[in-house]
């Protein structure tokens, strides 16, 4: 199975910490980060969340 995007969300990521949605459901995410002070260089990171009832 192959997941199609309904949506594109950008989010704004403060304090290396994002707010997980409350909705339930499985909920992809890519984050690029990049930095060109003293160090310089991209990571790039893909990941899921699966939000469901407890």
């Amino acid at each position: 199975m192959v997941p199609h995007f309904v949506e594109e969300v950008h989010y704004n990521v403060e304090n290396s910490s994002m707010t997980a949605p409350t909705e339930e459901g499985k909920y992809y995410y890519n984050i690029i980060t990049e930095w060109d002070g003293e160090l310089i260089g991209t990571a790039i990171y893909a990941f899921a969340i699966l939000v469901r009832e407890e």
